[in-house]
């Protein structure tokens, strides 16, 4: 699954969820907003939202659901599918100090519309609005703003101190990698280059990259994405093509990636309830879906948490399909399953 397809079923199946009146289980939060209609006329709100969810932890602007009670009201008319990239990005950068990294799209809920638009967590911060728009809550020249609870506010100094630590942390970081790709391949085969010009700079001179060519390469430069092993790249050879080394991938929510637990996992599988979590680890190990593209894990407190993508659900009922196990917690494949993981 790519990201919009990972993002559109997070929102169908964990925020767009119905309880028995018909209401949004899902309520306004850090990572979402509801709105009950849309009109691009009101883009000044739009926009300080998603800087706020992006100098936070992103977030999600849902609109046709109304606040209270949490009703699927749904759009009337066109606006939102009239809505374009081009008309957001161009009002981002007359409006913002960085560029925003969103998604958007539209899909029926109980056979009403609702338009959704995702914005991801920014890798450089602080976001800060560059002109005054309206007045009393629209945007500020020299604002920042910040998603707390169900509110997009002005930054709190707390906050932005946290924002400022963290981006020194992460520079440091980088700083790191930098220098230990750089000592494992030798300091007399490294380069760099310069997003901004295209130029290499290699201890035996300077090449310039065809500005063609950067246009495609540029996109790096926001901080966007994470370099992942086992999937492609980019590979200079004239123009920009795919290669079978690296990928590089955005940055996504392992909420919205990861969404379920070990338990879960067994559940969906057909593993009943007390034994679901023991058959879901087992298979796990076995078919080694252990990599960062199946499997997110984390520390909370003393214990370390692991949460699944749908793409290992999805290999696991597909193994099941063709017969390489019996989702039955009795069945002899199941039981050869659990001895071998264990030895894994």
């Amino acid at each position: 699954m790519n990201d919009i397809e990972i993002i559109r079923e997070y929102v169908k199946t964990k925020i767009l969820t119905l309880d028995s009146r018909g209401y949004v289980k899902s309520r306004e939060s850090t990572k979402l907003d509801f709105k009950e209609s849309f009109n691009w006329q009101n883009n000044a709100e739009y926009i300080k939202t998603m800087t706020a969810f992006a100098n936070n932890q992103g977030g999600f602007l849902v609109f046709g659901v109304k606040d209270s009670p949490r009703e699927v009201v749904g759009l009337r008319g066109q606006a939102f599918e009239n809505l374009t990239s081009e008309k957001i990005s161009e009002f981002v950068k007359s409006t913002l100090s960085h560029n925003l990294s969103y998604e958007f799209e539209t899909l029926e809920v109980d056979n009403k519309k609702i338009g959704w638009i995702y914005t991801r967590q920014s890798q450089i911060k602080p976001v800060i609005c560059t002109r005054t728009i309206g007045s009393g809550s629209d945007l500020k020249d020299g604002a920042i703003y910040f998603r707390n609870g169900a509110r997009s506010d002005l930054i709190r100094s707390t906050d932005l101190q946290k924002i400022i630590s963290d981006q020194r942390d992460a520079e440091a970081r980088r700083w790191m990698n930098l220098v230990k790709q750089a000592g494992a391949i030798g300091v007399e085969n490294a380069a760099i280059l310069s997003l901004t010009d295209g130029i290499v700079s290699a201890p035996g001179g300077k090449v310039v990259i065809d500005e063609s060519i950067m246009k495609d390469l540029r996109y790096i430069k926001e901080g966007e994405f994470n370099e992942k092993s086992g999937a492609p790249t980019l590979k200079i050879i004239g123009e920009v093509e795919a290669s079978s080394a690296r990928v590089i991938e955005r940055n996504i929510d392992p909420e919205i990636k990861y969404q379920l637990t070990t338990k879960q996992l067994g559940e969906e599988l057909g593993f009943p309830s007390k034994s679901a979590m023991a058959n879901a680890l087992a298979l796990v190990k076995y078919f080694n879906l252990q990599s960062d593209e199946y499997m997110y894990s984390f520390k909370a407190g003393k214990v370390i948490y692991k949460k699944y993508s749908r793409e290992a659900l999805n290999i696991l009922i597909e193994k099941a399909n063709n017969g390489e196990f019996e989702i039955d917690k009795d069945s002899d494949s199941m039981k050869s399953i659990r001895k071998k993981a264990i030895k894994l």
